[in-house]
């Protein structure tokens, strides 16, 4: 006996795909978070300004991050299903702006 998969309105998996991509943001998000916390204890500890103010923004792109996880999936799958352009992907940016302020930390600690 088959299964018929119904077909989606779009060039996407008509699954669970946009409820998975916002998880793994969310993830995203709270990992960047706790690690970010992680790093603006150890600055505080050896007495580095800098690891605690990257460390601090690292924060703030990971919270950037989970907040837009949602609101920014949604648009897309909106704009995909009505023809409309893209909207910009602040959690990617936000992402990139965690990353490389965490590898600030990183180095300020290790160097510091």
């Amino acid at each position: 006996m088959s299964h018929a998969v119904p077909a989606g309105d779009g060039p996407w998996d008509p699954g669970l795909q946009p409820e998975r991509a916002a998880l793994a943001w969310q993830r995203t998000g709270f990992a960047v978070a706790s690690a970010s916390l992680v790093g603006a204890r150890g600055g505080l500890v050896s007495g580095s300004v800098l690891a605690v103010v990257s460390a601090c923004l690292a924060l703030v792109a990971g919270l950037v991050v989970l907040r837009s996880s949602r609101t920014e999936l949604g648009a897309r799958v909106e704009a995909l299903r009505s023809g409309q352009p893209l909207p910009a992907p602040v959690a990617t940016y936000a992402a990139v702006v965690a990353v490389v302020a965490l590898c600030v930390t990183v180095l300020a600690l290790a160097l510091g």
